[in-house]
């Protein structure tokens, strides 16, 4: 199987990609499972599905729906044992040239995933308290964080007292790990939902 080159970054896409008003009310976010079988008794998503280590809810990933397709969640990249590993899981720098990982050498495919869905405007510039560990009311920001196998990568990333998740401690982490979690299963979608593709111009200098 050839890698989707649709995945990589071009040589014309020359910023990242940043969420306001005028481009996030129909744009989704789509989230791999590691298993089709998501929903609780309560037709809600199972919270197994958002039961991740601290570190990876801190910086949540998921992938902007358009360019990228739901079928492409069953792509693993890149694969631990890629020789071009630290590459492939670097952040994407316009000055690099890119690679197109190889079947089976730097992806492989999971047919077992499923997936869910999270519209951008449920959580670009949201509060998801109420919590007391934050002052004012915390906040979440979905930012574009594309790497060298998928320039459409994004992040949910949270925000308390100014400082960004990625910059909290454990502790802090752990407290605010239950709220998190619940914002993310309070919004996921499961049917398909009619996205949109979002326009070159917000990250491609040629048209």
């Amino acid at each position: 199987m050839d890698y989707p080159e649709y995945l990589l970054a071009k040589p014309s896409y020359d910023r990242h990609i940043t969420f306001d008003d005028k481009n996030s009310t129909p744009l989704y976010l789509v989230r791999h499972t590691n298993s089709k079988d998501i929903k609780d008794e309560y037709g809600r998503l199972k919270s197994d599905c958002v039961n991740l280590r601290t570190g990876e809810l801190k910086d949540y990933s998921t992938n902007l729906l358009g360019v990228f397709k739901p079928d492409d969640c069953i792509i693993s990249a890149p694969l631990r044992s890629s020789p071009n590993y630290h590459f492939f899981e670097r952040a994407w720098q316009r000055s690099e040239k890119v690679l197109v990982p190889v079947f089976q050498v730097d992806f492989d495919l999971k047919e077992e995933r499923g997936q869910f869905y999270l519209r951008v405007s449920n959580f670009h510039l949201k509060e998801f308290g109420p919590t007391d560990e934050c002052s004012p009311t915390p906040h979440c920001k979905v930012l574009h964080t594309p790497t060298n196998t998928n320039f459409w990568h994004c992040s949910l990333r949270w925000y308390c007292n100014g400082k960004d998740s990625e910059e909290w401690e454990d502790k802090k982490l752990r407290k605010m790990r239950a709220v998190m979690r619940a914002f993310i299963i309070k919004f996921a979608e499961f049917d398909l939902p009619e996205y949109h593709t979002l326009d070159p111009s917000n990250y491609c200098s040629e048209l």
